[in-house]
């Protein structure tokens, strides 16, 4: 990083923060969660949490992230917020406050399971705190669980019972969390609780966003789509052309994202249904179905009312009562990406320990070409479950993602109900041309609609996706060019002013209507 450059874009930052701030009668407080050590996505989660502070006469209260460093804290400071929180002295806080507990559960908690029945103040905290330990250790599953995850585990309980008490005391009228996941997760479900309003689900690779205001919005993912959005496209000839378009530039693998180039890379092979019987050694007279695996770390319990106690639980049950059903064959399809999450090896060993290993599909297959090739498929929530369903295929569900309440999915409410229907999945037969339609308004809806151009709004030019090269000189550049004029952060106020005054729970990109 250029220091000299750095500093110039801290003055230059700050300054124009300063001025926008007079704007501002500071009526209400917003609380930040800015968990990042990454500096471009903690500049890009300030600066949308000022265009919204901006928009409602807002103060900011900001807590950052446990590492951090003097680069980050300028950052912060440039956004002149009212108070920036100091996260370790919350945790000390909240475990001396609560050291006989503490104590208690770091005696009593042994057990992953114990973890994710854990609930404090009818809060389902231990499923985020599970969450964190697998990506903190990059794990797939949690049996027994270590003296260092038990302190970890300690850690975050008095985190959130710091955060419990600091929203008792504060007058909070709205939180921007850009995750629902991991530390932001344990204030999310303080937030759902306590029923405030907040803006999550941050996505900086074309900025999207979500809004919460009322309890029956935090039934539903943050991805979730405005189903009036949805509704237009279905109905609309002139649109049907661009979620065409756009299905296939997803599916050529021209779309700069990490899952997406890499399942549908240009180097894989194309094969077919024949290929996949005669390769496999598979029955032909029988419906074909596809599991497609996840990366086991990856917050298994982000979706709501996920089924099974995490990834490797559900797929060693969904292969084993597949395996029960005769009436079907079935391959297991690994995530694409998992050399980014560093899990080699995982899902290849999981499989083994089934005896199933040989049901694996080889990594060089391109995801384009099963789209025609299987009869059904099963995922908790990943992409997997938007696309096929766009070529006909029919999907069943181990959780509630964006898309769950959709009619061209199966989505159980419980394991049992699961597994009846993994019992009787050789009946699903191909969509109706009018849920193929839905599929793909959905897909074009959160995948394009709920995303505005983020150089538009004044996050800078490149694409930013795990493994991608990031030069965050040239991103410098552009912002301190940027504010001679400001016309980028007038656009992210005019974008996230729609957002807060408007009745859509997402960011909307009209210029894909």
């Amino acid at each position: 990083m250029n220091n000299n450059l750095f500093k110039e874009f801290i003055v230059k930052t700050s300054n124009f923060f300063l001025k926008r701030k007079e704007n501002i009668k500071a009526e209400k407080i917003i609380f930040v969660d800015a968990a990042f050590t990454d500096e471009y996505i903690l500049y890009s989660v300030m600066k949308i949490s000022f265009a919204i502070a901006e928009n409602i006469n807002a103060a900011l209260i900001v807590l950052p992230p446990l590492r951090e460093n003097n680069r980050i804290r300028d950052i912060i400071k440039c956004f002149h917020p009212k108070k920036i929180l100091a996260f370790k002295s919350l945790v000390v806080q909240g475990f001396i406050k609560n050291l006989l507990k503490m104590i208690y559960l770091f005696l009593t908690m042994k057990s992953g399971e114990d973890l994710l029945h854990y609930k404090d103040k009818n809060i389902p905290a231990g499923i985020h705190i599970y969450d964190e330990i697998l990506r903190r250790d990059r794990l797939s599953s949690i049996e027994r669980l270590t003296i260092r995850q038990k302190i970890y585990l300690i850690m975050s309980i008095s985190f959130f019972y710091a955060m419990h008490d600091m929203f008792d005391r504060k007058n909070i009228s709205y939180v921007v969390l850009p995750d629902n996941t991991y530390r932001d997760g344990l204030v999310y479900e303080i937030i759902k609780k306590k029923v405030i309003p907040s803006f999550t689900g941050i996505d900086i690779n074309g900025l999207s966003m979500h809004k919460y205001q009322c309890s029956a919005d935090y039934e539903h993912h943050c991805r979730t789509p405005d189903k009036s959005i949805v509704n237009n496209i279905v109905n609309d000839p002139k649109l049907n052309v661009r979620v065409e378009k756009y299905l296939n530039i997803r599916t050529e693998g021209k779309e700069k994202q990490h899952d997406v180039m890499r399942a549908y890379s240009t180097d894989k092979i194309i094969i077919d249904r024949a290929w996949l019987i005669k390769y496999y050694k598979l029955d032909a007279s029988k419906p074909l179905i596809l599991i497609t695996a996840h990366i086991f770390c990856d917050a298994p319990h982000g979706y709501p009312n996920m089924i099974f106690k995490d990834y490797e639980d559900w797929l060693v049950k969904t292969c084993v009562r597949l395996k029960n059903n005769r009436n079907v064959e079935f391959l297991i399809k690994e995530h694409p990406s998992t050399s980014l999450y560093k899990e080699e090896g995982i899902i290849e060993k999981i499989l083994d320990q089934q005896g199933i290993s040989d049901r694996l599909l080889e990594k060089n297959i391109n995801t384009k070409s099963l789209f025609t090739s299987i009869d059904a498929l099963i995922t908790c929530g990943g992409t997997s479950g938007m696309e096929f369903p766009c070529f006909g295929v029919p999907v069943l569900l181990g959780a509630k993602p964006p898309y769950s309440s959709f009619s061209y999915v199966v989505s159980p409410d419980s394991e049992a109900e699961y597994y009846k229907e993994i019992d009787n999945i050789h009946k699903y037969e191909k969509l109706e041309p009018e849920n193929i339609n839905l599929a793909k308004s959905v897909f074009y809806v959160i995948q394009v609609v709920m995303k505005v151009d983020k150089n538009k709004v004044g996050l800078g030019s490149q694409a930013y996706y795990l493994g991608c090269d990031f030069d965050f000189n040239l991103f410098m550049e552009e912002m301190v060019k940027d504010y001679d004029q400001g016309l980028g952060y007038n656009n992210l106020l005019e974008e996230v002013g729609a957002l807060v005054n408007g009745s859509d729970k997402n960011i909307i990109n009209n210029e894909c209507l």
